[in-house]
């Protein structure tokens, strides 16, 4: 045994160019103080520099046991020049410089990764309460709170990433160590150390998302995103690449999968959208272990099938595209999040849904789906093997004997149906209204909403591959040769003659490749269908609000302020439907609604809940009272004054009859074109206003129905008949239906004054030559375009589409109905202060007033017709039913009011026709 005595310290020169590869593992404490190649003494190549000594003093030092003080003192026992280096070079990760080896070597510390992650949990909650703050400045019922949870979700999600992932990640390694004993080995909290210094770029990038741009946030997220996760790349590289591939590829797609996580984790907001992500991800292997089996289906040999199959799981093509399709499922996710609307889109011509398809945002929408459907394909091809796995093969021998790589179309024809599958995908999704998300009238826990749907979405995925199938395949066979020119030039790949090319008919008539195009096209659609499935699962599911909160940063999300919510509509939704269930199944909450508040004792929650909720039931009243009025002057512009003597008609006044206190929504001043919605989300550019209307004719389009214009009998004010009563020879006059000038001089109120009535201009103003000509001119272009048969098809109103839209957002008065309606009910017995009895005259008021607008409405054109059911099964067609669902829900919530009172209602202070109409309820004529 050789004596102590005999061991020196040996010291080496080395030149000052020597750095740490890549691929170089870590080696001994000998060979790496050798190695490490930044001596920053460059004058004494002799002697070690202070981080040397101390890492050698430190090896030599006796460590202390975990349980005393001083073992975690040395875990912090660290400078700031040490600190700025590990941060610098997590921020600049370098390729081929191992973070451990250069930067830790064998002083961890925790120092940095503690106020990394916990300045980072601060930089969160204070960027995200000044974006909110400069989000609604301006907003005159704003008040600002600070939201304190959002340093508690943060701490919860940066703390536990930092430190779960780091002790599964070395559970692993070390299990995998003792099976491999060359693989290199990285202790627990050289880990910890790794992942908290790779958070430190999040911080500046969090600090940017203050400014109001979410392009530059997205962006900010992603540098921060590639940055760190490179750093965790090249270090936990070395220490797996020995290993299994399937094994290296599984643990970096896990560390990277994370990372992605962590980052969407801190820039989404709504956590029910990375739920929905989280769970297709999870989802993912299982469709793509069908897949797998499907694609290599073998009748006759049914056991060497299942035994490839199986043994083709864990191959590291399997796995690397595994890690490809979470990829893309992550981008759907983020394009559903972006894209969903709760009041659906609904074009009323033709031309109309030509111009959304055609929309720059809708292009972006479709070139990223025709990329990730061609990503899905090439990760299908890769998965199916054999002739379909590469885009070149090779062929022949060259005159030299090499051999000649050409085109193999099989693999090329897969890619190109994979980026006509994407784009259908999205056409069929703007056709469709498939981002629409609608919430369900029965309550169901995800896990039975998902199985009960799971047999529709498979069925669904297997018809519209099918139909994809075939219209690819019509494609491909008259236009086949021209991406196969372009692309066997631009890849210098020739084209083997001694095939039969794809692009005809017996190269098609493959039974093969039709076979697998299917399969290929359903597992497509099947992974986005499961995405948007699960994305309307999640984010539908109900949230209970609380009535009245204790402390004051709770205040904004109570349920009276969440309704009153302009800017997340989400949000609106969530609290008019949890208004609803509250109203009908939660005595206690319903407690809270009308109790009173302390000091003062007023009845602030009811005051503020009835007041939104009539407010809606305002806005869909004049609505349907605009549309009705445009109907009944066949699509004239009515007059402002006109439009004011008729609101004071007694339709008019019986709405305000009592609601002093409420917010009078205006009349439009101008026929409203075709609504997005009532609510729109704040990325969509802020709301709109309150007041919304289908689409009404367009008089002054060129292309213009005659009848149309003939009917409207818009006359030239500098016309010889202007203002003047014509003969039925001069104008044919359409049926005027009726009115609410008409309806007001029925019901006795005064007519509008004469003074409204336009006047003729004066004589002596005389259009010019050149103003005649023109229009002249304008109205021959228009007389002929109107003659063609297409122009018309494309500009022609569909039908029931006004009806449509103007019912589109009645979800949110279905809710609002239900809510009150129940709440007044309920007062009967339960309301101890009497607070509802005070604005029982406005709700009844408001709700005789809404039903005579909507019936009326129904006694318009396609307005009763029943929509024609579509052959969409992904798609949500429910907006086209919403206007039957809100008449049957508005004489529900009266019939409920009326048989609760009886006949105390004839106590009540209101007007004498709506006295009347309610009698018919208490009679149950209605």
């Amino acid at each position: 045994m050789a004596r102590t005595s005999d061991f020196h310290l040996q010291f080496q020169e080395f030149d000052d160019d020597t750095t740490v590869t890549f691929d170089d593992p870590i080696k001994s404490r000998k060979q790496r103080s050798a190695e490490s190649g930044f001596l920053e003494d460059e004058t004494d190549n002799v002697t070690l520099n202070g981080d040397d000594k101390t890492e050698f003093l430190s090896d030599q030092r006796k460590s202390a046991p975990f349980w005393t003080f001083e073992y975690y003192q040395m875990l912090f026992d660290v400078d700031s020049h040490q600190v700025k280096n590990r941060i610098l070079g997590s921020i600049l990760p370098w390729p081929g410089k191992n973070f451990v080896e250069v930067y830790l070597r064998r002083k961890p510390d925790l120092y940095g990764p503690f106020w990394i992650c916990a300045t980072l949990v601060f930089a969160i909650a204070i960027s995200g309460n000044i974006s909110s703050f400069l989000t609604h400045q301006g907003q005159p019922e704003y008040k600002y709170v600070p939201d304190f949870r959002k340093v508690t979700m943060a701490a919860t999600a940066i703390y536990s990433y930092a430190w779960l992932v780091p002790l599964a990640l070395w559970c692993f390694l070390t299990w995998r160590n003792r099976k491999t004993t060359s693989l290199v080995s990285y202790s627990f909290l050289q880990i910890v150390c790794v992942y908290g210094y790779s958070l430190s770029i999040y911080i500046p990038a969090v600090i940017l998302w203050i400014i109001p741009s979410e392009g530059l946030r997205w962006c900010s997220i992603v540098v921060a995103l590639c940055l760190s996760g490179s750093v965790l790349v090249m270090t936990f590289w070395p220490a797996t690449r020995d290993d299994k591939p399937r094994i290296t590829i599984a643990v970096m797609t896990s560390i990277v999968i994370l990372h992605i996580l962590l980052a969407v984790g801190c820039k989404v907001v709504i956590w029910r959208a990375v739920a929905s992500i989280a769970w297709t991800v999870i989802l993912l292997p299982l469709t793509t272990a069908l897949f797998l089996f499907l694609s290599r289906f073998c009748l006759f040999h049914p056991i060497q099938w299942i035994v490839e199959c199986v043994s083709l799981l864990t191959a590291p093509s399997t796995i690397f595209s595994l890690v490809v399709l979470c990829g893309v499922v992550l981008a759907t996710g983020f394009f559903n999040l972006e894209f969903y609307t709760l009041v659906p889109s609904i074009p009323c011509s033709r031309v109309a849904l030509l111009g959304t398809v055609l929309h720059p945002r809708q292009c972006v929408h479709s070139l990223v789906y025709c990329i990730m459907g061609m990503l899905m394909m090439w990760c299908a091809s890769v998965i199916i093997g054999g002739r379909y796995s590469t885009i070149g093969s090779p062929c022949k021998l060259s005159e030299s004997g090499e051999l000649i790589s050409c085109l193999n179309e099989y693999h090329l024809f897969l890619l190109l149906a994979g980026a006509f599958i994407g784009y259908s995908h999205s056409f069929l999704g703007v056709v469709q209204n498939m981002y629409y998300v609608s919430f369900q009238p029965i309550e169901q826990y995800n896990y039975l909403r998902f199985k009960g749907s799971l047999t529709m979405v498979v069925k669904c995925s297997v018809i519209q591959a099918l139909y994809s199938a075939r219209n690819f395949t019509v494609l491909y066979l008259f236009f086949g040769y021209l991406p196969k020119t372009w692309i066997s030039s631009t890849l210098n790949l020739q084209i083997d003659s001694s095939l039969q090319p794809l692009d005809s008919v017996t190269g098609l008539l493959d039974f093969s490749l039709l076979y697998h195009l299917s399969i290929s096209g359903t597992f497509l659609y099947l992974t986005w269908y499961i995405t948007v499935l699960l994305f309307r699962i999640y984010v539908t599911e109900a949230y209970s609000f609380p009535v009245q909160s204790l402390f004051t940063e709770d205040a904004e999300q109570c349920l009276p302020k969440v309704l009153s919510e302009k800017n997340t509509l989400v949000m609106k939704f969530l609290a008019l439907q949890d208004l609803a269930l509250l109203s009908q199944h939660s005595p206690s909450r319903r407690q809270e609604v009308f109790s009173l508040s302390q000091p003062g004792g007023h009845p602030h929650n009811w005051n503020a809940i009835s007041k939104e909720c009539l407010s809606l039931l305002s806005e869909l009243t004049q609505r349907l009272v605009a549309h009705q009025d445009a109907v009944a002057s066949n699509g004239r512009i009515k007059s402002l004054s006109a439009s004011s003597d008729t609101k004071s008609g007694s339709s008019g006044s019986s709405v305000i009859l009592g609601a002093e206190d409420l917010p009078e929504t205006p009349r439009p001043n101008m026929p409203l074109r075709t609504p997005g919605s009532v609510f729109l989300k704040s990325s969509m550019g802020g709301m709109h206003g309150p007041l919304t209307a289908p689409f009404t004719p367009d008089l002054d389009s060129p292309f213009s129905s005659p009848a149309i214009r003939r009917l409207a009998g818009q006359q030239d004010p500098h016309s010889p008949w202007f203002g003047s009563v014509q003969s039925p020879h001069v104008m044919r006059r359409g049926p005027k239906l009726w009115s609410a000038s008409t309806e007001s001089q029925t019901n006795g109120s005064p007519p509008p004054s004469p003074a409204t009535l336009p006047s003729p201009p004066p004589a002596n103003l005389k259009p010019s030559f050149l103003t005649q000509w023109l229009q002249n001119r304008r109205e021959q272009v228009k007389s002929f375009l109107a003659k063609r048969v297409l122009i018309m098809y494309l500009f022609n109103k569909l039908p029931e589409a006004s009806s449509q839209a103007l019912f589109a957002d009645s979800q949110a008065q279905i809710w609002a109905l239900q809510g009150l309606s129940h709440l007044v009910a309920a007062s009967y017995s339960e309301d101890q202060f009497g607070v509802v009895q005070t604005t029982l005259p406005t709700i009844l008021s408001f709700l005789v007033v809404l039903l005579e607008a909507v019936d009326k409405h129904f006694k318009l054109p396609h307005a009763s017709s029943k929509p024609v059911r579509t052959a969409s099964c992904v798609g949500d067609s429910t907006y086209k039913t919403l206007r039957f669902a809100l008449r049957a829900a508005l004489k529900t919530a009266i019939y409920r009011i009326t048989t609760t009172f009886g006949e105390h209602l004839n106590a009540v202070k209101i007007s004498t026709e709506h006295r009347k109409r309610l009698q018919q309820f208490l009679e149950f004529k209605e």
